[in-house]
């Protein structure tokens, strides 16, 4: 199970177990149920500020070619590090796809067929896959190190 903030999660988390318990009573279980989380990750929750400061520098190196994700429910490890330390963070990503086979894709409305990470078909093209990456990840470390 996913969710956009801790406050739901703990909420879904509740649900299912007060089902799960309410299943088991009807059922005439002669045993309660018992919970065990085997994996979980934490929620990345973007910091406005660092997110603006990166945004304005994709921006400012990438023009129209930086545009803002829409809100994902994806199971990520990413924010354990920074979490860990207290350090705000921002989580961004890089076009994936070939071009023209992306924007085939969305006119035909069949976006969703297009491989994602860990598919045994996701094979982003090595450029400009490599050469943005490296720009983005220089685009954002100067947001911070470049002089004014």
């Amino acid at each position: 199970m996913r969710a956009y903030s801790q406050q739901s999660r703990q909420r879904i988390l509740a649900a299912i177990q007060r089902i799960v318990r309410a299943e088991c009573q009807a059922s005439g279980s002669s045993q309660d149920p018992d919970f065990q989380t085997l994996g979980s990750f934490p929620l990345t929750d973007n910091d406005p500020a660092t997110t603006q400061r990166v945004a304005t520098a994709f921006a400012a190196h990438f023009g129209d070619q930086a545009g803002e994700l829409p809100r994902q429910t994806v199971s990520e490890d990413f924010s354990i590090i920074p979490d860990a330390v207290g350090i705000p963070y921002t989580y961004w990503s890089i076009g994936r796809t070939d071009r023209e086979v992306y924007l085939t894709a969305e006119k035909q409305g069949r976006l969703q067929d297009l491989p994602s990470n860990h598919s045994p078909k996701f094979l982003p093209p090595l450029q400009p896959t490599l050469r943005t990456g490296t720009e983005a990840l220089t685009a954002a470390a100067l947001a911070w190190l470049a002089r004014p």
